[in-house]
């Protein structure tokens, strides 16, 4: 019975059961399998995945397995493009939306009036911005190096303290990331 190695990204994990998840595991199949197969056998929903690279390749999700195959698995990016390498769908999944603590509110205003999407109030503490952040997939936006790195935030980006222009020209740079480096 053919085998192929899997590993799941960031959110995705959380449709696993303990043992699977942020490590590689085998899974066996019957006769030819696609990627699709393989992904929703796990309990991962189609929608949430953004890329899937077999043995270094971008594959579609009518890719047909083969025993020995390495799978990896990503969710919906935030801070890369992936829409020249992902054989998935014609663009990427995620619209860009943010949530800001409320010490960002000045710059979450300016953005707002960019074309972005960035929820802040003046009441919104930090742990309703990282629970806004996990329920509604939006980038934190903190001033807090610490919380940026920290598990607790799912999608976070630390906002260097500056003038309003050099805080929005940090967080696009952040996201302006080219697809050499996703290589």
């Amino acid at each position: 019975m053919p085998k192929v190695i899997l590993r799941f990204y960031e959110e995705l994990n959380e449709y696993l059961p303990p043992q699977k998840r942020k490590r590689d595991f085998e899974v066996r199949f019957d006769g030819a399998s696609t990627v699709r197969e393989i992904i929703e056998q796990q309990g991962i929903p189609e929608g949430e995945v953004d890329l899937v690279l077999v043995n270094g390749q971008s594959v579609a999700f009518d890719h047909v397995l083969r025993g020995g195959d390495r799978a990896s698995v990503y969710p919906v990016f935030e801070r890369f493009d992936v829409a020249g390498v992902t054989r998935l769908r014609r663009r990427p999944l995620r619209n860009l939306r943010f949530v800001a603590e409320k010490s960002l509110g000045e710059t979450a205003e300016r953005m707002n009036s960019m074309g972005f999407d960035v929820y802040c109030k003046a009441d919104l503490d930090i742990e309703k911005a990282m629970d806004i952040s996990r329920k509604e997939k939006r980038i934190l936006l903190t001033t807090r190096a610490e919380l940026a790195k920290s598990e607790k935030a799912t999608h976070a980006l630390y906002v260097a303290p500056g003038t309003v222009e050099n805080e929005i020209r940090g967080i696009l740079e952040d996201l302006m990331v080219s697809m050499q480096e996703i290589d």
